[in-house]
């Protein structure tokens, strides 16, 4: 299994986001000393690789207020938002303390295909365009994703090249 490395810079980027995940490219890239372009293309290539899923708020329950007019409707959002908080809490704590707890700050991760979704096992084949970076197992499977995906990969070219002209 084909595995990639995170950066010291990637890992100082998952660090920052964990002390305030609202904080602007701007604010983390002064933060951890490189360019706002820098962490901004880091970030994107960590979403596409799945290592970022979403950025989600953690609220503090003792601060909202519910109205029991329709009390089990009601009952059952407050249940439903508290079990989704305690699940991002956890989630969000064990990460973080994965991330601290790690010898060195050498983090792998595997890699899955973009296209068939097997983990990439070799040699990893990427497709660039606009902003976004994809990862193939082989070119078969790059081929296939750009035919089956080419109108909206030209788009997102034609967006991001016109974008870059203005």
């Amino acid at each position: 299994m084909l595995t990639i490395t995170l950066t010291d810079t990637d890992i100082a980027l998952l660090r920052s986001l964990f002390d305030d995940g609202r904080k602007s490219f701007r604010q983390i890239s002064k933060e951890i000393d490189v360019t706002t372009p820098t962490v901004k293309a880091r970030f994107n290539r960590l979403v596409d690789m799945g290592v970022i899923r979403s950025v989600s708020p953690i609220l503090d329950l003792n601060k909202l207020r519910f109205s029991k007019v329709k009390k089990d409707h009601n009952d059952f959002k407050i249940d439903n938002l508290i079990n989704y908080q305690e699940y991002v809490t956890q989630q969000l704590l064990q990460t973080k303390k994965d991330i601290e707890s790690s010898s060195s700050n050498e983090i792998s991760l595997n890699v899955k295909c973009d296209h068939c979704k097997t983990s990439i096992t070799n040699r990893m084949y990427t497709l660039k365009f606009g902003e976004y970076e994809r990862f193939f197992c082989c070119d078969a499977c790059r081929k296939e994703y750009k035919e089956k995906y080419g109108s909206r990969i030209n788009a997102i070219r034609n967006r991001h090249r016109k974008n870059n002209n203005d």
